[in-house]
C-alpha cells in the first residue's frame, strides 16, 4: 500500500510541474501580435490661381499677366480669370472620384447683406500623382452690377462697396478639403486677400502580424487554466503525504516532561520491572525521587535498587 501510495504521488507531482511548465512557458513565451504598420500614404492637395491679364502699361513693362497678384488696378486690368488646382495622390488608390462645389458670393458692406451670385458643382474622377485644373467664373463687373441692383431695391440707391469671396469645397473617399479666397472692389484699385486652404494628407497603414519566439503553439488562454490544474495536482499530491506522527513514547515523554529526566544510558542489569510507566511517575511523587527516562525505558531509584517500565502504547 505505501508504495502505491508514493508512485500515486509521484505521478500527480510530475504531471503538475509538466502542466505548470507548459503554462508558465506559454505565458512567458513572446505572442504574435498585430501592428499597424505605415506603408504609404495619401493627399489632395488643393490651390487657387487668380490670373489677371494686363493691357498695355508702363508699369509692369513687358508682363502681359499678374499671377496672385495683390493689387489690381483697373484701368490697366483687361479681364480676370480663376482657375482650381487638385492634386492626387496615393500609393494605395490608383483613382478616386471628387465631387467640388465653387460659389461667388457678393458681399455688401453698406448695407450690411450678401448673396450668392453664381454656383457651380461638378464630379472628378482623379488618378493618383496628377494634377487637375479647373477653370472657374469671375466676372467683377456683372457681380459688381448686380449688387448695386439689389441696393437699388432696398432703396439705398445704385452706390455701396462690394466684395467678392470665391469658395469652393471638395468631398472624396479619403477626406474633405477646401479654399477660398476675397476680392475687395475698389473704384481704381481692387485688394486681393490671399488664398486660404484646407487639404487632406495622411498615412496609410497596413496589419502586419508580428511571428513572436513560439515554443509551445498554444493561446495563451488556454495557459490560465492549465497552470489552475497544475496548482490543484500539487495540492492532491501534498494531501496524500501523511506527517509522521508522532510516537506514542514521544508524546508521553511530552506530555510528562516535567517530572522525568533524560539520561545518556538506560537501567542498569538486574532492575525490577514495573508493570506500567505511570506507575514510575506515581512512585516518584510519592516518594520524591526523580524519575529518569532513556529511549523507551522509564525507571527510577530507592532503597539501591533501580525500578523500570517500558513505555509503549497498550499503557
Amino acid at each position: 500500500m505505501e508504495k502505491k501510495k508514493r508512485n500515486r504521488i509521484l505521478i500527480f507531482a510530475f504531471v503538475a510541474a509538466a502542466l505548470m511548465s507548459v503554462s508558465l512557458v506559454v505565458i512567458i513565451q513572446p505572442q504574435p501580435k498585430t501592428v499597424k504598420e505605415a506603408f504609404g500614404s495619401y493627399s489632395l492637395d488643393p490651390s487657387m490661381e487668380l490670373i489677371d491679364r494686363l493691357k498695355n502699361n508702363s508699369l509692369y513693362g513687358n508682363n502681359s499677366e499678374l499671377v496672385n497678384p495683390s493689387t489690381i488696378y483697373n484701368n490697366i486690368s483687361s479681364n480676370l480669370s480663376m482657375y482650381l488646382y487638385l492634386y492626387f495622390e496615393d500609393t494605395s488608390l490608383s483613382r478616386t472620384t471628387v465631387i467640388y462645389d465653387y460659389t461667388v458670393t457678393v458681399i455688401s458692406a453698406d448695407p450690411s447683406w450678401s448673396h450668392i451670385s453664381y454656383s457651380r458643382s461638378g464630379t472628378l474622377n482623379l488618378s493618383t500623382g496628377n494634377t487637375y485644373k479647373i477653370p472657374m467664373d469671375v466676372n467683377v463687373s456683372s457681380n459688381v452690377s448686380f449688387g448695386r441692383k439689389i441696393n437699388q431695391e432696398l432703396g439705398f440707391g445704385d452706390s455701396g462697396t462690394f466684395s467678392l469671396l470665391f469658395d469652393f469645397t471638395l468631398s472624396s473617399g479619403i477626406g474633405n478639403a477646401g479654399g477660398n479666397m476675397t476680392l475687395a472692389i475698389g473704384s481704381i484699385t481692387d485688394q486681393v486677400t490671399a488664398p486660404a486652404y484646407s487639404d487632406v494628407s495622411g498615412t496609410i497603414f497596413k496589419d502586419v502580424v508580428l511571428p513572436g519566439r513560439v515554443i509551445i503553439p498554444l493561446k495563451i488562454d488556454y495557459a490560465y487554466p492549465i497552470l489552475a490544474i497544475s496548482v490543484i495536482l500539487f495540492g492532491l499530491a501534498g494531501t496524500q503525504i501523511e506527517r509522521k506522527k508522532k510516537s506514542y513514547v514521544e508524546k508521553f515523554k511530552a506530555e510528562n516532561h516535567e517530572a522525568i529526566f533524560e539520561l545518556a544510558a538506560g537501567p542498569p542489569e538486574g532492575s525490577i520491572k514495573v508493570k506500567s510507566p505511570r506507575d514510575i511517575l506515581r512512585m516518584s511523587v510519592l516518594l520524591e525521587k526523580p524519575a529518569f527516562s532513556h529511549d523507551n525505558f522509564l525507571f527510577m531509584e530507592m532503597d539501591g535498587k533501580t525500578y523500570y517500565a517500558e513505555i509503549k502504547d497498550e499503557d
